[in-house]
């Protein structure tokens, strides 16, 4: 008889010539099952720390999303959205940030076009000749260079290929008119003005006539008053009539006006984006901790602390009221019983459109500035936070105030024409030459031209004694230019620009131009920003002490993007902290489990061999009876029967 033990450890094997009569496979696996206890008990660990590590990773993918949706409504580009609305279907316009409020009236009096020309001559094929002996076919088009076509053979189909081939701004195309009756016909690649062409060297096939001119689009304002004025564009398109906005024209149309406002349609859209992410959030949190009472079965997370605390965290941050005393409701947005979130885009837009500044600061991060005393030429206002920024009133002080770079020019000594100043910044530089005429006044104000003119980032005003005051538009060390003169002018060497200097909350923070920062990860007030336009006045007068403090508080998407970051953050976000917890033990008990493999496996195969042992010396001994048994029956005159009757003879 062969026997199989099946091992939870180490697969099946065979014990072979049982004689006990024993159930040698279920006292094994009976044993086993006892012996791997602590191990079963590790594996179910196992299974459920490895069930809370999915949750976990789930909500905290879900907070990522709610961050970066929360985070898109602090940013500052968010709130200058604007929105532009056309009178006419034919006109369409876009804004982009920056763009200002208000209305823009005009006539389209023409419309873009290109040049389309055909030539006189007709010829009968494609391949007859249009170009004789040495002539040289050239385009012309617009401001450019004549453009030398290749011409091959001279036939109209190699005329057709080469302009085709030139980039001349022109393409051909040779039309069949009638059968046999062949005509040239030349086409501007792109609209406007600039685009009409000119081609010599087709003779041949007559004049060049045109059947389309090429054109600008033209808009006029204030058409039929004294201020009419008209604005072209190369395209129907038009990029720089209005700072920060685009509109296209399709038709002439009168009376068209483009009315800009603030983009309270977009924005709704962000804030329902970031209602979306964090409802999913409250989803999967509520999906994962909840307990099924019928059933007696509990969820993953039931009960978990962790998990709550986040929960209760997201909808705190909602029902709390917001700045300026504005509540959640107020702006759209209410909890409901199920603890999720609602968003109410006609309550907000209405919001939105009455008071702009107010629903902002509803949702952004914001800070008040109360000065330690009075008389500050200069102030501190909030330039930006992060989501670990906490809301309470800073300490500000400064050291040292931001400066610019300066620099004089000294025209005392005499103007005359011929004089030379030159101004430099980085690797633009550009001179003004003195004409005769010239004043200090007009000097400064001709180095201000040019600095604008070049980029040069530099001012320039005029002082006492006939000294012009140079300085850097920027503020800070950082910032700098080159001056020289010559003729008789003075210029003095470059005194550089200082950095802001200070401390946030009792914090050494860091100073760029007129920006006074907090490190990422500093106590309290982390990646705070601040704009400080303190004079060196302004400082001494303050005389090392507090600048006085600044309020900080945090709007709604401020807040869900501080309770986002604090569970997913790098090193120290709460999910982080348990998702590398659940990790490590899995890692342990990993290293349990296949040590306790080892343990039991040693054991299946001790009892597999005690019991082959057993068997094999309960047959030894069962072999070893037989030839007993056979020894003695063979014993000579030996039997039961024989003693017996000896026995009666005897007696």
């Amino acid at each position: 008889m062969a026997t199989t033990v099946t091992s939870s450890t180490s697969g099946n094997s065979q014990i072979d010539g049982l004689v006990s009569g024993l159930d040698t496979t279920s006292i094994i696996n009976a044993i086993m099952a006892q012996a791997a206890l602590p191990q079963t008990n590790l594996k179910n660990n196992l299974a459920t720390q490895q069930a809370k590590l999915t949750a976990y990773q789930t909500i905290n993918t879900k907070f990522v999303a709610m961050r970066t949706a929360a985070d898109a409504l602090t940013s500052a580009t968010t709130w200058q959205s604007m929105a532009v609305t056309s009178s006419n279907s034919s006109v369409t316009a876009t804004a982009s940030a920056g763009a200002q409020a208000g209305n823009f009236s005009f006539d389209v009096t023409q419309l873009a076009s290109y040049q389309s020309s055909v030539f006189a001559n007709s010829v009968s094929s494609t391949a007859a000749t249009v170009v004789s002996g040495g002539t040289q076919v050239t385009i012309t088009s617009g401001s450019g260079s004549p453009v030398t076509v290749d011409t091959g053979d001279g036939s109209l189909g190699a005329v057709v290929a080469g302009i085709n081939k030139s980039n001349s701004g022109v393409q051909a195309t040779a039309v069949q008119v009638s059968p046999g009756q062949y005509k040239l016909q030349l086409t501007s690649t792109a609209t406007g003005a600039n685009a009409a062409f000119s081609v010599t060297g087709l003779g041949a096939l007559g004049a060049m006539q045109n059947t389309a001119n090429a054109q600008d689009a033209q808009i006029t304002v204030g058409a039929g008053t004294p201020a009419q004025y008209t604005i072209s564009s190369s395209t129907n398109t038009f990029g720089s009539a209005i700072p920060n906005m685009t509109f296209t024209v399709s038709q002439l149309a009168t009376g068209v006006s483009l009315q800009t406002s603030p983009d309270g349609s977009g924005i709704a859209d962000k804030v329902q984006a970031m209602v979306d992410t964090a409802n999913a959030v409250l989803t999967e949190i509520s999906n994962d901790t909840a307990y099924d009472a019928q059933n007696k079965a509990a969820s993953v997370l039931t009960g978990d602390m962790t998990a709550e605390s986040l929960r209760n965290n997201i909808l705190s941050a909602v029902g709390s009221m917001l700045g300026n005393g504005t509540s959640a409701t107020s702006v759209g947005l209410s909890l409901t019983k199920d603890g999720q979130i609602t968003f109410d885009q006609g309550a907000f837009e209405t919001a939105f459109n009455a008071n702009p500044a107010s629903v902002q600061a509803a949702f952004t991060p914001g800070g008040v500035f109360a000065p330690a005393q009075s008389g500050l030429s200069g102030s501190i206002t909030l330039q930006k936070s992060s989501d670990a920024t906490q809301p309470g009133a800073y300490d500000v002080t400064v050291t040292q105030a931001a400066t610019r770079a300066s620099a004089t020019i000294d025209t005392s000594g005499g103007i005359n024409a011929g004089q030379t100043v030159t101004l430099g910044s980085g690797s633009n530089s550009a001179t003004y030459t003195v004409q005769a005429g010239d004043t200090a006044q007009t000097i400064a104000d001709a180095l201000n031209a040019l600095a604008a003119t070049n980029s040069l980032g530099i001012t320039s005003t005029l002082g006492s004694n006939g000294i012009i005051n140079l300085a850097s538009t920027a503020y800070g060390s950082q910032s700098t230019f080159t001056s020289s003169a010559t003729g008789g002018l003075v210029a003095s060497s470059i005194t550089a620009g200082t950095d802001v200097a200070g401390t946030i909350n009792g914090q050494a923070a860091k100073g760029i131009g007129q920006i006074l920062y907090t490190p990422v990860g500093a106590p309290g007030v982390d990646a705070i920003m601040l704009n400080v336009t303190l004079t060196t006045a302004d400082v001494a007068a303050l005389g090392g002490g507090s600048a006085g403090t600044l309020t900080y508080s945090a709007g709604v998407a401020q807040k869900l993007g501080t309770v986002a970051n604090s569970a997913v953050a790098l090193q120290t976000g709460v999910l982080t902290n348990e998702i590398d917890g659940i990790n490590s033990t899995i890692d342990s008990l990993n290293t349990e489990i296949a040590s306790w493999q080892i343990v039991l496996d040693t054991k299946q195969a001790a009892l597999q061999k005690q019991w082959a042992d057993l068997e094999s010396q309960l047959g030894q001994l069962q072999a070893t009876g037989a030839q007993l048994n056979a020894s003695i029956a063979g014993l000579p005159g030996y039997s039961s029967s024989s003693s017996s009757s000896s026995s009666s003879s005897s007696g």
